[in-house]
């Protein structure tokens, strides 16, 4: 196939530009990807998107969360394959539900990991991401973010919630995980005031992440034990719970 541009004319122009040529093109990937994603994976309502770093740890964590979400009947999707809720322990290859269409755009353009890791969500209804201080995968973050898909970080650490004084006013105490309640990142207290917050002081996620949670449809959760995944997972898919607030229309504590 010819293309009517070549790659360093396209690198010429403005940023501004740029951007929105890859936007352009990965519309067209998105689109292309859908029907088969449908008929193989099912209807976008029942996808979720299960991101986060390959670490030896990361991707064992991302196998746990994965099986969760197939066993709450939704289908998983990973960069690395796809999870059925007929079969919750087999792993199948995304890369084979990719047109050639889509190998060739690809292969031609040498789009960028950041620019298809940012669309890629787009193909989801709701995504958990595994959140660590090194190789967070933010681009993922960025995309949900992005095209509004409600997502859910998870921060893991042996120290969660065994010191609860002098909690942030905005770090809400489960019984099995933590979460900030913070509706905006320009209300978050600790870069002025330093309180105990287990996003900071456990697993400090880069700000550039940690901040795009920060919204009324996403959550940001720290836990200390694996094993409670499962539930954390039950509880997210099934109760459809959205961010906890710190005070409800009437003023009260939201932990009463």
């Amino acid at each position: 196939m010819q293309y009517p541009m070549d790659l360093d004319r396209i690198r010429a122009v403005s940023a501004r530009a740029h951007e929105k040529f890859w936007e352009t093109i990965m519309n067209l990937v998105i689109f292309a990807m859908e029907k088969p994603f449908e008929k193989h994976i099912g209807p976008e309502e029942k996808r979720v998107g299960v991101f986060g770093p390959f670490t030896e740890k990361g991707k064992s964590i991302l196998d746990g969360i994965s099986r969760a979400v197939c066993k709450n009947g939704y289908a998983a999707v990973t960069g690395y394959g796809y999870l059925l809720p007929d079969s919750c322990e087999k792993f199948q290859s995304i890369e084979k539900l990719f047109p050639p269409i889509v190998e060739e755009v690809f292969r031609k353009f040498l789009i960028p990991d950041y620019v298809k890791f940012q669309h890629f969500p787009r193909l989801v209804s709701r995504a958990i991401h595994y959140l660590e201080p090194i190789r967070t995968q933010r681009n993922e973050a960025e995309g949900c973010y992005r095209f509004g898909v409600p997502m859910i970080g998870i921060a893991i650490h042996e120290e969660v919630g065994k010191d609860k004084r002098n909690l942030c006013n905005f770090i809400q105490d489960f019984k099995f995980y933590q979460e900030c309640s913070c509706l905006d990142s320009k209300l978050c207290f600790y870069p002025q005031l330093k309180p105990k917050c287990p996003f900071y002081d456990y697993v400090n996620i880069p700000w550039a992440t940690k901040q795009l949670f920060m919204t009324k449809i996403n959550r940001l959760v720290a836990m200390q034990r694996e094993n409670d995944l499962d539930t954390l997972i039950t509880e997210y898919l099934v109760s459809k719970m959205v961010k906890p607030t710190f005070f409800d229309e009437n003023g009260d504590n939201g932990q009463s």
